[in-house]
């Protein structure tokens, strides 16, 4: 008699198992997003050229977080995330300045050049820094001989909420425990941060209506100069002071990881792809230029009329 049990088909054949390793640290989380990259390439007007602004923004970011000796973790379509493990506590200051200082880079080579790939709209990108006390690195290999990175936590969360917050120049949102640790370090950023209070409407807007992470919240903000005028003969010394401050180089004194990143930086534009020259070329032109010609100029106007000028009364 005929069996009218049927055998169930193979479908899967030498299914791989993922290999799945955790383990537990602690650093700092650097999360970028270019801000209304989705509403470009919703566009036909658009998409093409933002489609190549962010595979040429993927490289930058790549190149900025290694030259820093971070964990490039992910890319996101339109940003990325970055993990700083930070296994001594000493060390958060110098590595939260390197982070600053890597994410002010990024944020000028984007406003200064678009990475020689502009949209018809211009293209800004934000940046959220939080320390991460209780992060789970997670390690994967999957489908074939892929691998992938993920990192878990509480302050990751906030990282990816708080890059939804604009503003002002580099764009950076992060919490006073960090700006704390860069100053416990006599280090100085060079950025101007002043504390955001969050409101009941943007914690729901950004935090999902959750608390965590909106205490001390700071942003970079514009530098406001003094109401009152500013004597020429001081104004003439801080010249001369940045003046030479540019034309000596960044001193080791300040952060020996900025100079390490800086030269990997560099190396990796001159070396990279063909548009990172031009990159690299169009930022100097752009900014250093004109702004070192501009101080010049100041001081020698200064130094040729300051005995003419009247005095202030």
């Amino acid at each position: 008699m005929r069996s009218t049990k049927r055998k169930s088909p193979k479908i899967f054949k030498e299914v791989q198992s993922p290999l799945y390793q955790a383990r537990r640290s602690r650093g700092l989380v650097w999360v970028c997003d270019v801000a209304g990259s989705s509403r470009l390439l919703n566009r036909n007007d658009t998409a093409t050229a933002t489609e190549e602004f962010l595979q040429r923004f993927l490289y930058l970011s790549l190149l900025a977080v290694n030259s820093g000796g971070g964990t490039f973790v992910k890319w996101t379509g339109d940003g990325f995330l970055a993990f700083y493990e930070t296994p001594l506590d000493r060390e958060l200051g110098s590595i939260a300045d390197l982070i600053f200082h890597s994410a002010g880079m990024l944020t000028l080579d984007v406003n200064v050049t678009q990475l020689c790939s502009p949209p018809k709209e211009r293209i800004r990108i934000r940046h959220a820094v939080t320390y991460e006390k209780d992060a789970l690195l997670i390690d994967l290999q999957h489908s074939g001989d892929m691998k992938s990175k993920d990192v878990l936590g509480r302050s990751v969360v906030a990282a990816f909420r708080m890059s939804g917050i604009s503003c002002q120049y580099p764009g950076i949102v992060t919490h006073r425990e960090v700006l704390r640790a860069i100053d416990e370090a006599g280090l100085n950023t060079c950025i101007t941060f002043k504390k955001l209070p969050i409101t009941a409407d943007m914690r729901l807007r950004f935090f999902k209506g959750e608390k965590f992470g909106t205490r001390d919240v700071y942003v970079s903000a514009d530098h406001r100069p003094p109401k009152r005028g500013v004597p020429l003969k001081s104004a003439l010394k801080k010249a001369r002071d940045v003046l030479k401050r540019i034309e000596s180089g960044p001193s080791i004194k300040e952060n020996p990881k900025r100079m390490v990143f800086s030269q990997n930086f560099v190396d990796g534009l001159l070396t990279g792809p063909h548009w990172c020259r031009k990159v690299l070329d169009e930022c100097n032109k752009g900014f250093f230029g004109p702004g070192i010609s501009a101080l010049r100029a100041f001081i020698e106007f200064a130094d040729a009329h300051i005995g003419d000028l009247p005095k202030r009364t």
